[in-house]
């Protein structure tokens, strides 16, 4: 994986973690995973945008030489999708029917992931495109493990588990979104609340508040301080002004210097 691509997938990962409880659809149909063949595996995945891209990476990662078919999920990943009624047969029945893949591989086995189970009938499936659906494994990294035993998953495959990093991403999927209505709440509400934050002048190497800031006007907003200087690196302390931006307006002339430094 090139930097280019590694960064864009950090930037999907982040993204799709802060946003995760919204929507982020993709563009459906079909996408050749290295140089597949008439006899070569085909998933079908959901269109949410986090999930296709971490499900390509993991074939990629592992040359697996097939064809991924991204259905319509409404931009929801495939276990919201298909418990809400938003990844259904219909869908994966129009994706075969769109994408080509009839011509382009001999066999009729579909893979989709055992989460799409809960809103998807193999038997409907069958019935209406002659396609057997193969329920793949849970996770996306389990893949690799899955073709390699033939297609047949394991008990630790089957099992949906949920370890600390997912159930970080999930908290943070929650809180980000209320953050930030709370906080567009408090600073249209109360907006004496956001009290400026201070900005380094050339001369220190860190700067932080000693007391709160007391508003006096708009942009008038005293604040004791303590920083340490460049020059020396010695510790000082004073009072400053600062405007509503948070930029240094005046300083106290006599700075405070503790005898110990």
């Amino acid at each position: 994986m090139s930097k280019i691509s590694l960064f864009k997938y950090i930037i999907v990962n982040i993204l799709g973690t802060l946003l995760r409880v919204f929507p982020w659809p993709c563009k459906t149909g079909l996408i050749k995973i290295g140089y597949p063949n008439r006899n070569s595996p085909v998933f079908v995945t959901c269109n949410y945008y986090l999930t296709v891209e971490r499900v390509k990476r993991i074939l990629r990662e592992n040359n697996i030489d097939c064809y991924l078919l991204i259905a319509n999920s409404r931009g929801i990943n495939v276990w919201c999708a298909a418990a809400g009624g938003h990844f259904t047969n219909y869908d994966v029945i129009s994706i075969l029917k769109t994408s080509g893949i009839e011509k382009l591989v001999d066999h009729r086995k579909l893979i989709l992931p055992q989460l799409a189970a809960v809103g998807i009938e193999a038997k409907i499936i069958k019935e209406k495109t002659g396609w057997n659906i193969i329920w793949g494994p849970v996770y996306a990294k389990d893949i690799p493990a899955f073709i390699k035993n033939n297609f047949k998953k394991t008990f630790e495959m089957r099992e949906t588990i949920f370890p600390l990093v997912q159930r970080v991403e999930i908290a943070i999927a929650w809180a980000f979104p209320y953050s930030i209505v709370i906080g567009l709440i408090i600073a249209f509400l109360w907006p004496e609340t956001m009290n400026p934050v201070i900005i380094s002048e050339k001369w220190e190497f860190k700067v932080e508040w000693s007391t709160n800031t007391i508003k006096l006007s708009k942009n008038e907003n005293p604040v004791g301080w303590h920083g340490i200087f460049k020059q020396d690196y010695s510790y000082k302390e004073g009072i400053a002004l600062l405007n509503e931006n948070g930029e240094l307006i005046a300083i106290s002339n006599n700075l405070l210097q503790a005898k110990e430094l």
